[in-house]
Order: structure tokens, then sequence, then C-alpha cells
């Protein structure tokens, strides 16, 4: 429909601009009349009325002219207020991107400000989480940041941090941290689950131990531990470093024997356990070995 009114405004201008024309034309041919007729008039080879004619038939031509002129003006003012009304139905993004979601279907009638469809840009995409009050102090904007997608096992993507949060949620403790990630491949979609992983300090060897093993009991830090050749669990507070979901770096004192992982809320210094399976490994240089425990 739009399309077409367009078309009618500019067929109509065409037809103005032709009607111009030929009254520039006539008008030329007139103005020609009437100078002549003014020679001959101021000769004697004229008279009088045939000068009044001649400066009629100019006036009246004047006058067409005047009219075909106004008219293209008039026609031109259509055509552009048409090609408006057109404009109005194409779309056009301030920016690139790509359509994420539409909300209306092709030829439905909208209302002003409604929205059509979301656009997003995701030339880099932006992960939300939210880190400990342990880890807040460790935090700096700019930190590289490596993320991980479920989406994309084996991968991993290079972000920074680019935001944290000014203030602790007061329920959680936690803070919410903004990262940026490259994505020029356009791999990573909004929506996706992520997690991220960043260094928040480093030591080239230190005593580890499963972060299972690390309980709280009566406000302070503890871990149950089965020294070497004895079955009976020891009560040992402990003062912690760096804590990951997995590990936790135990700063003081120096751990002998096997940690207790599972069922400390069973224990007291000195109960008897059973040790039924043993895991031992290393980690970061550490010298102390670690296992998991069930204890029954």
């Amino acid at each position: 429909e739009y399309q077409q009114a367009v078309r009618e405004a500019e067929a109509s201008l065409k037809i103005a601009e032709a009607s111009l024309s030929e009254a520039r034309s006539q008008i030329d041919l007139a103005r020609q009349e009437r100078d002549r007729a003014k020679s001959l008039e101021s000769r004697g080879m004229a008279t009088a009325a045939e000068l009044d004619a001649a400066l009629s038939n100019y006036q009246a031509r004047q006058a067409r002219y005047d009219l075909a002129l106004a008219q293209v003006d008039q026609r031109r003012a259509m055509l552009e207020s048409s090609r408006i009304r057109l404009g109005y139905t194409v779309l056009t993004a301030s920016g690139s991107g790509f359509i994420g979601e539409r909300f209306v279907d092709e030829g439905a009638l909208l209302a002003p400000n409604t929205a059509v469809v979301l656009v997003v840009e995701i030339d880099s995409v932006i992960v939300r989480t939210t880190i400990t009050e342990r880890d807040y102090g460790h935090i700096e904007k700019g930190q590289p940041v490596k993320v991980l997608v479920d989406a994309f096992q084996g991968m991993d993507f290079s972000g920074n941090v680019a935001r944290i949060a000014p203030m602790m949620q007061q329920e959680s403790r936690m803070a919410e941290i903004e990262v940026e990630v490259d994505n020029a491949s356009h791999m990573l979609k909004p929506g996706m689950f992520a997690r991220i992983e960043v260094v928040t300090a480093e030591k080239d060897s230190t005593q580890l131990v499963p972060s299972a093993a690390v309980v709280e009991r009566g406000g302070e830090t503890v871990m149950f531990i089965v020294p070497d050749g004895e079955s009976v669990a020891r009560f040992v507070r402990v003062t912690t470093g760096i804590v990951t979901q997995e590990l936790t770096e135990i700063v003081e004192p120096h751990i002998n024997g096997q940690v207790v992982t599972l069922g400390q809320h069973l224990l007291d210094d000195g109960s008897p356990v059973i040790l039924e399976k043993e895991i031992y490994g290393q980690s970061g240089g550490a010298d102390s070995s670690r296992a998991e425990r069930n204890i029954r």
C-alpha cells in the first residue's frame, strides 16, 4: 500500500513537471509576441488593440506557468510525504547485531512504541556471577578470567573483570561481578550457562587438603585427621589460606596423617574409625598427602 502510494506520487510529479515545461515554452512565446507588438506599436505598424491582446496573452501564460510551478511543488511535497510514510514501515537498528527474538508477525498492525524485535550485539558478551566475601578483596577490574561453558566441553574462553559491585549482598554475603569476554567468533550466545576461574593468589608450594575436610565447629575452623598407624580420629584446629571449591590451603599446623572428608559431625577427638578407601595425590608441590574417608 505505501509502496503503491510512492509510485503514484512519482507519476503525478512527472506529469506536473511536463505541464510546467509546456507552460514555460508558452510563456516564452507569449513574451516574444508581447515584445514584438510593443515594437510595432511604437513605429505605428500595430494598433493599440493588437498590443493589448499581446499583453493579455502574456499575462494569461504567466498565470498558467505560476500554476504549473505550484503544482510541481505540491507533487514534490506529496511524494516526500509518501516516502516518509513508507519509511515508517522499515525498521533500522542503530548498530549491527543479530535478531534474538521477534515479538510480532509480518503484516500485524502496530501501536506506537511497540517492541518488534530484540537485537543483540554479541561481538563481546558479559558473564555475571558472584564471589564470596573471602575473595572480594582479591578481585580487581581488568583481571584476567578463564570462562568455561557447558555447551563447549574442553574449550575455555578468555575474559577480563569489567565491573565489581561496590557492596555485598546482605543475605548471601556475596558480591556480583561482570566479566567481559571477547566473542568475535559468535560462539557464545546470551543465556548460556558459564563458570569462571580466576586466580586470586599463587603459591609455588603449599599444604593442601580437600575442602570437604575443613569444617566449622564451635566457631572454629577444624579438621579430623587419622594419624599414620592409628585408627582413631584426632581433632585439629587449623588456619586456612587460599580456598577453592575442591582444595583448601592449610597454613598451620603441619598435617601428619590422613584427613577425614565425610561424617565429621559423628566424630569427637579420639573417636575410633575404620578406613574403607584411600585416594592419595599431590597438588601444587605440597608434601602432604590427602585421603577420602568414609566413616562407619
